[in-house]
């Protein structure tokens, strides 16, 4: 065999091994873009959704109702953020809801005042099949009303509840009457 045959032979080995590397290296970056998707598919992270249907102030507790609705994954908890319109609190708490489930949360804040939270947002924190847990993006938002006993006491008259709602408050002292048109606690007549 004369020298340039020997050499163009090489040439062709060296371009197959090149390819079958490249083919190879492809193949691998692929595979691992496609476990990393399966596994976001499998956590169901694009398909939970997660409804608030009432939020009200009970006490120091704010009481959350919420609904699963439709879709698969694995819900493992659910982080709710209290606002008072400036400062933020996360709150999460563990969550066993199956699709068109309902839950009642008891939340209690810690670093807001419960009479000047505002609103109320949810975030689906969900188990992936490696078991890492991903929080979601918010799903709903709510007002959080103010009742009457989150208003100065004695609270006397109409009040603004902080979601565009009139409520009426006729918390006076023993002995004493609210007079609706002042908004004043006063001594029968």
């Amino acid at each position: 065999m004369n020298k340039k045959g020997l050499s163009g032979v090489i040439a062709t080995l060296l371009m197959v091994l090149l390819v079958v590397i490249a083919v190879s290296l492809v193949w691998f970056v692929i595979r691992a873009l496609l476990s990393e998707g399966e596994d976001e598919i499998n956590s169901g992270n694009v398909f939970i959704s997660l409804k608030i249907e009432e939020a009200k102030i009970q006490g120091s507790d704010i009481s959350v109702r919420v609904e699963r609705r439709v879709g698969k994954g694995d819900l493992s908890a659910i982080k709710f953020i209290l606002t008072d319109g400036q400062d933020s609190e996360v709150v999460r708490m563990d969550a066993n809801l199956e699709e068109f489930g309902r839950q009642t949360f008891n939340i209690t804040p810690i670093s807001i005042p419960i009479a000047n939270i505002k609103s109320l947002s949810i975030a689906p924190v969900i188990a992936s099949s490696s078991g890492e847990e991903n929080v979601g993006n918010i799903l709903d938002e709510i007002c959080v009303p103010k009742v009457c006993a989150s208003f100065p006491v004695p609270s006397c008259g109409f009040h603004e509840d902080g979601c565009g709602d009139t409520i009426v408050c006729t918390g006076c002292d023993t002995g004493y009457i609210c007079n609706m048109d002042t908004g004043a606690c006063s001594l029968p007549l």
